[in-house]
């Protein structure tokens, strides 16, 4: 019998609010708000089995659930400040066994990397707790990318209470390398 292939949702992560720039994800770039950009160029990945919005549940953020309805991108909405919560519920939501984290401020997005990124995820599986082009950064800043197995999330659930680092992931699993198994593609 063949093994199922894993499921793995490529996690576009919105909210209007930025403190440097309020929102940034839906202003136009060229004509399109910046989060069209972003759900365009992970439309060409091929191993991505599905492109999800993820954002909050505060009032602002419907502006994002609305565009990503008008494109045909499903959204999922959870807690602004939890990040750890609101990709786990991504994940659940789609019965995702990983989520490619991708964040809304990255127009340029780069198909082929995130490919290769959850290429090495199904292959590695087994041995890998975080999948990542940045540790230390590989490729320019607006390229990184993360795949994060569910299983990682449900124990960062469990394990982090620092809302910082509920907030701030990959520097969490970085901190604490000596417990989790971290693959950087270079």
């Amino acid at each position: 019998a063949r093994a199922r292939r894993a499921r793995v949702v490529a996690a576009i992560q919105a909210r209007m609010g930025s403190t440097r720039l309020p929102g940034k994800v839906l202003r136009p770039i060229a004509g399109k708000p910046m989060i069209g950009w972003i759900a365009d160029r992970l439309r060409a990945c091929r191993e991505v089995d599905e492109i999800v919005v993820s954002t909050t549940v505060e009032p602002p953020d419907e502006a994002i659930v609305e565009f990503a309805r008008r494109i045909r991108v499903p959204s999922v909405r959870g807690s602004e400040q939890d990040l750890i919560q609101r990709l786990l519920l991504t994940a659940r939501s789609f019965a995702a066994d990983a989520v490619v984290r991708i964040t809304a401020d990255c127009p340029f997005v780069e198909p082929g990397l995130v490919d290769r990124l959850v290429r090495l995820f199904r292959e590695e599986a087994s041995r890998a707790d975080f999948i990542t082009n940045n540790d230390p950064p590989s490729f320019p800043h607006g390229l990184d990318a993360e795949v994060i197995p569910t299983s990682t999330l449900r124990r960062l659930d469990e394990e982090v209470r620092d809302p910082y680092h509920r907030e701030w992931i990959p520097l969490y699993v970085k901190a604490h390398r000596d417990r989790f198994r971290i693959v950087n593609v270079g």
